[in-house]
């Protein structure tokens, strides 16, 4: 028999509860600190927040009550043993337990479907009066029915969250939480019974935890990484790799560089390493080109409001016009009058002219964008003209300006400038609790504290927008928060010299005398005009080089071409005219080598007697290029396969065959060539997808002005290159829908939605293994992982050196790789390293070993790879 209490929970150590699991889903230090019993310290927000679940709570098992046309749900109010056997509708707030874990359960509701209990179960329900529910909200949802399921005997399919203030619902699929749920409870239950202690890391949750004074503490004391505000725990990992776990070792690492000029984004990430040197030097650093809007008028708004219902009851306006400001705010009762506020909000701005709307961080934007849909059309389009003249200042602190500062919140940085609020209690969530509690009482005096410190924040927003605006018109000290002053320090002054101190490039000089005087200084320039008038050898060398440009070129053959009848009547009645003469040059390839080759053609234009054509033999050349195939050739190979520049090309042509070309002839010989073997190239292409296998890889090229992508289609003997201006893979859905061969690849997702057999390339996954088996030497259960796949390649490709790619010697492996794969899919991993790899193996599995069932299909992309390093490096392309 299946046994629930209801409403007790059980506080023993040895248990899995919902506490723990809701508490290990914010930070895996909450949850040790919560079974270690250490002193904490409740929040005012903390017990609001109870407070409110709990009335939310009451009024939802009342709603669903309400709209049952059944008998009511059973609400168990006291300690009691409850068995599911009797199948009621609707059970609230029963506390489950199995095995090592515990649950108390909002409510579950009966649905069909066989189980232990009959032809019945029960799936969980979840109350959350946030106005929007996340994937957290999924996991405990998840947790919740992973142990009713296993009290129960049968996993709920689907599971119930009733949320907002409408109480909302919205029918969750559970089964695709569950394996992630099952990889948390190993890992706390872990922590439960070995009292494993987790690495301490400060994040979002703090702000709510009652362990937040003790964790600060333990992270000053040590000088912990996460002091730093934002930084992710990967990159905390990342650093402890190389030796750095303080945020002063941190502070050493960083390096003023330069900054690519073809960099793809004009915004700059956040440089932690200057964060940390900002702190430990005491100074303001401005990296990059940071810029601040300015306008006749400057506007400083905020805006209060409470996110988890999705309401907005307080705006303030703080107008600078010509040194007078005027505070204006707009207050909202309830939720109806939210509206009503924005609509003032608006004509308050209509006043201003030529004013720009200052605002620090996301959430005034997107709470213009929100109410946007929601007002009147009148309003709408003066809305978009209001978000047109918003400038967050956040945006360029984060990215270019460096406070010496653990965070940059707005509190932090204009402390630091040596602005204070009124109440020193105020902030983000104690003006929730504040607006809570005026919700219930009206308290004039908790209304007057919204306002007070809605005005302090555009006070405490007009400090930091000043004193930027300050910090970029000058490079001297300013003063901050204490009278030393602030120094403020440009890490452009902090860039090591160069090598090579001298760049060559245009100099744009002021006076034009200068630049006249620059140019008689270029190197062609004193050659040709200065140094020849005293120098004899020179005089002769410039006089040769101007006889290269115009001598002309003796022929090796003439052929002359002539007519004996009109080309289109066939009258023998025709006259010379004018005599055509035209020159081919080329060059002649034989056994010894290579040699310039000039033809030179005869003829003449006739005009016929009877029909009265004009009319030019058949033989002479067009005219419109007086280079042959062979010159031609020789340039786009020596250009493309030999990676030679168009400047070292003619050079050659110059230099060893006494040819002046121009530069644009090497583009136009290019076209024609490209023109030539347009119809061998697409022989090429159809005759490799009609081999059984095919290799493809695309690799990205620079071009002038952008990028592009070169995609390469190999066979065992032929070789096929197009280019595409994207990496998008959807055309390979037509090109390869006749294919019926095996498909080798990388590990592209792009070739993942394509039908036909695929064999990834096992040399990409052990590289990757490798790297990341350096990278994490410690790692044992990763270490074990790869080992165990190494011995299975391994043995497989001795078989292929002794036997070749044929499947009679290949099968008796196919035990093996199932096995490994099956070991790869259900193995519980701890580290992030190792599941990353659990899902890259579930992902793939069936196509890392696909060549085993082929006979002549190899196990790698080397072909495909091969063909890429035939492509020029570091060249520009012109597509």
């Amino acid at each position: 028999m299946i046994l629930f209490q209801t409403n007790q929970e059980h506080t023993s150590k040895s248990y899995v509860t919902n506490q723990l699991f809701d508490a290990f889903l914010s930070c895996t230090y909450k949850s040790y600190l919560l079974l270690s019993d250490v002193d904490s310290q409740t929040t005012e927000y903390a017990a609001l927040e109870s407070r409110l679940d709990e009335e939310f709570r009451i009024e939802a098992k009342h709603r669903l009550n309400t709209n049952q046309k059944t008998v009511p749900a059973l609400d168990c109010q006291t300690p009691s043993l409850l068995d599911l056997r009797t199948g009621e509708e609707f059970f609230f707030g029963i506390f489950v337990t199995k095995d090592n874990l515990q649950s108390q359960i909002d409510g579950v509701k009966k649905v069909f479907g066989d189980s232990p209990l009959g032809l019945f179960h029960y799936e969980p329900i979840l109350f959350s009066r946030n106005a929007h529910i996340n994937k957290r909200h999924k996991l405990c949802l998840a947790y919740r029915a992973f142990v009713l399921g296993k009290a129960q005997g049968k996993m709920p399919d689907n599971g119930t969250i009733i949320f907002g203030t409408n109480f909302t619902e919205s029918k969750i699929r559970l089964e695709p939480y569950f394996k992630e749920v099952s990889l948390l409870i190993d890992s706390l239950l872990s922590q439960v019974n070995n009292q494993t202690k987790p690495s301490l890391y400060l994040n979002r949750h703090c702000d709510v935890c009652q362990f937040k004074k003790r964790c600060r503490e333990e992270a000053l004391a040590s000088d912990h990484l996460s002091l730093l505000r934002g930084i992710s725990e990967n990159e905390i990992a990342r650093n402890n790799r190389k030796g750095i776990f303080t945020v002063t070792q941190l502070s050493y690492t960083f390096r003023a560089r330069r900054r690519p000029k073809k960099a793809k984004s004009a915004t700059l990430p956040h440089s932690y390493p200057l964060q940390a040197l900002a702190l430990r030097e005491k100074n303001l650093y401005i990296h990059g080109n940071p810029e601040i809007a300015s306008a006749k008028t400057h506007v400083y708004f905020d805006i209060e409001g409470v996110p988890e219902r999705d309401f907005n009851y307080l705006i303030g306006l703080l107008i600078d016009e010509n040194g007078s400001q005027q505070y204006h705010y707009f207050w909202a009762d309830s939720k109806e009058q939210q509206q009503q506020i924005y609509a003032q909000f608006i004509q308050a701005l209509q006043h201003c002219d030529n004013y720009v709307l200052f605002h620090f961080g996301s959430y005034e934007n997107a709470a213009l964008k929100q109410m946007q849909s929601q007002m009147p059309d009148e309003y709408q389009s003066r809305l978009d003209e209001i978000q047109k003249r918003t400038f967050n200042l956040l945006s360029s602190i984060h990215s270019h300006i460096y406070f010496p500062t653990w965070s940059n919140s707005l509190k932090e940085i204009a402390a630091f400038l040596g602005f204070e609020w009124s109440d020193r209690e105020a902030g983000g969530l104690q003006s929730i609790v504040w607006r809570e509690n005026w919700d219930s009482t009206h308290c004039l005096e908790l209304k007057q504290r919204l306002i007070q410190y809605n005005y302090d924040d555009c006070l405490a927003l007009k400090r930091v927008a000043d004193f930027i605006a300050s910090a970029l018109s000058t490079e001297t000290s300013l003063q901050g928060n204490d009278e030393a002053g602030t120094k403020i320090v440009h890490t452009t002054q902090m860039q090591s010299p160069t090598g090579r101190t001298h760049q060559f490039k245009k100099i744009e000089f002021v006076f034009p005398e200068l630049n006249f005087v620059n140019k008689c200084a270029y190197f062609d320039y004193q050659r040709e005009k200065v140094f020849v008038r005293t120098n004899r050898d020179l005089k002769q060398i410039n006089r040769r080089a101007k006889t290269l440009k115009h001598h002309k070129i003796k022929p090796n053959k003439l052929i002359k071409i002539s007519a004996n009848t009109c080309k289109f009547c066939k009258s023998k009645k025709i006259t010379q005219k004018h005599e055509i003469k035209r020159q081919v040059i080329d060059l002649r390839f034989f056994e010894g080598g290579v040699k310039k080759w000039v033809t030179e053609f005869l003829s003449w234009q006739y005009q016929c007697a009877k029909c009265n054509k004009t009319f030019v033999p058949d033989g002479i050349p067009d005219g419109r290029t007086k280079y042959g195939h062979g010159l031609m050739s020789w340039c786009v190979y020596n250009n493309i396969i030999g990676g030679q520049n168009v400047l070292r090309v003619l050079r050659v042509l110059s230099d060893v065959f006494n040819l002046d070309i121009s530069r644009p002839s090497i583009y136009r010989f290019k076209a024609y060539v490209a023109d030539y073997l347009a119809p061998l190239a697409e022989k090429i292409l159809a005759s490799i997808l009609q081999k059984p296998i095919l290799h493809i890889d695309e690799t990205e090229v620079q071009l002038v002005g952008g990028k592009g992508y070169v995609w390469v289609f190999a066979s065992m003997d032929s070789v096929y290159f197009m280019y595409r201006e994207s990496r998008e893979a959807q055309f390979l859905k037509d090109l390869l829908s006749d294919f019926r061969g095996v498909l080798i690849s990388d590990f592209f997702s792009g070739y993942d939605s394509l039908s036909c057999p695929q064999q990834k390339c096992l040399i990409h996954l052990i590289r990757d293994m490798n790297e990341d088996l350096l990278n994490n030497p410690f790692n044992e259960e990763f270490k074990d992982l790869s080992q165990q796949f190494a011995n299975l390649l391994r043995d497989i490709v001795q078989t292929v050196d002794r036997y070749g790619l044929k499947q009679r010697h290949l099968n008796k492996y196919k035990h093996s790789v199932s096995k490994f794969v099956e070991y790869a899919k259900t193995t519980v991993f701890s580290s992030d390293i190792s599941k990353k790899y659990q899902k890259r193996i579930e992902k793939y599995g069936d196509r890392l070993f696909t060549f085993l069932e082929y006979d002549g299909v190899p196990w790698n992309n080397n072909n495909a790879e091969n063909a890429i390093k035939g492509l020029p490096e570091n060249k520009i392309y012109k597509p």
